[in-house]
């Protein structure tokens, strides 16, 4: 995964149910997971989270994806 910044890194993905998930490798001294969450069919929720070596996670951001 690459971002508008120039970083870089390698994540591992998985479908549960209506969400998509992706997280950074188990190992990274911060960690990052971004989850899409379908709610209905013009919503899905983005939420990005970060965790700092074996710690909990907690939020970062989160935003409505509404269709236009």
């Amino acid at each position: 995964m690459a971002d508008n910044y120039g970083n870089t890194g390698v994540y591992r993905g998985r479908i549960d149910g209506d969400r998509l998930v992706f997280e950074s490798l188990p190992g990274e001294a911060a960690r990052l997971r971004f989850t899409w969450e379908i709610i209905d069919s013009d919503l899905t929720l983005w939420r990005n989270e970060m965790a700092i070596g074996d710690a909990d996670w907690f939020l970062i951001e989160e935003y409505p994806m509404v269709r236009a």
